[in-house]
């Protein structure tokens, strides 16, 4: 008993109507139609199939594969080479060979969504770092959103979110269109005092010039302390109070007279006093 090209199956023998039926012409249909149920794929799907499994294009409302219960929701091939999730009649995700596709944007933590979704939120999460935050930055130049911490004058219009936040702390710039962001190239920086008492007398935005805070030393000198296990000539100081106790019982005054010993032959000198560093670029948020 063949099938057509739509499936549907035609005998081997008919009959005409009223007249006597040839027993082998009887058996030979019904041997057919045995065959053919027997190699049909059974509704409990117990027996496996000999053949792909075709089915038609189908829309979005009635989608080629679906469910007897709920017929808008299934699979369907809008184009070649091209699968769509179908769910209530709408395409929920397009598969090609590309990619998968998502239609729709994500409700909840666990959805998958698109990268058209994704492109719109960047301006809102970059938005958690508020106008004026400062960092540093390991590259040498100042990414999308941010500038350069480096005493120039902007546009108060361009960057008015960050003008809005720092004014004219830094500087006014031109004092009509633009406006100053701090200048921290070679800067360290240090945290506003702001009323404890550590870093007294200073504004906030204020600069502070290299220091080493007061501090004695203490040398022994040729009429010094018996048992001293060296000691400097007396020649090379001008002594005003000699063999100051280092316990504080008196203030050394002691002056370094000597012209060839005013460099040292051993350490790490330099113009400035600073510890060991690395050298970041401190970007601001706009």
């Amino acid at each position: 008993m063949p099938r057509n090209g739509s499936g549907t199956a035609s005998i081997v023998n008919t009959f005409t109507p009223l007249t006597t039926a040839d027993a082998n012409d009887v058996n030979e249909n019904f041997t057919d139609i045995a065959t053919m149920i027997t190699d049909s794929l059974p509704r409990d799907g117990q027996a496996g199939m000999s053949g792909q499994l075709l089915a038609i294009s189908g829309t979005a409302t009635e989608p080629g594969i679906a469910f007897n219960a709920d017929t808008n929701t299934g699979i369907r091939r809008p184009s070649g080479g091209t699968l769509a999730l179908v769910c209530g009649g709408s395409d929920i995700a397009t598969l090609t060979s590309t990619g998968v596709a998502v239609s729709v944007a994500p409700t909840t933590g666990d959805h998958l969504t698109n990268k058209t979704y994704v492109d719109a939120q960047i301006p809102a999460a970059t938005s958690l770092v508020p106008s004026g935050s400062v960092m540093m930055f390991a590259a040498s130049t100042a990414p999308n959103g941010w500038l350069e911490c480096n005493g120039a004058a902007v546009s108060r219009t361009t960057y008015a979110d960050l003008f809005a936040v720092i004014g004219t702390t830094w500087g006014a710039g031109d004092g009509a269109t633009t406006f100053t962001v701090p200048d921290l190239r070679g800067e360290f920086v240090r945290g506003w005092d702001h009323g404890k008492g550590t870093d007294t007398g200073r504004t906030f935005g204020s600069s502070q010039g290299q220091a080493i805070q007061q501090h004695n030393h203490y040398l022994p000198t040729s009429t010094g302390v018996a048992g001293t296990t060296w000691s400097l000539d007396d020649t090379l100081w001008q002594q005003t109070q000699a063999n100051a106790n280092p316990s504080g019982a008196g203030t050394p005054a002691l002056t370094f007279n000597d012209a060839s010993q005013q460099s040292g032959t051993l350490g790490t000198f330099a113009t400035e006093t600073r510890p060991r560093n690395v050298a970041l670029m401190y970007i601001i948020k706009t």
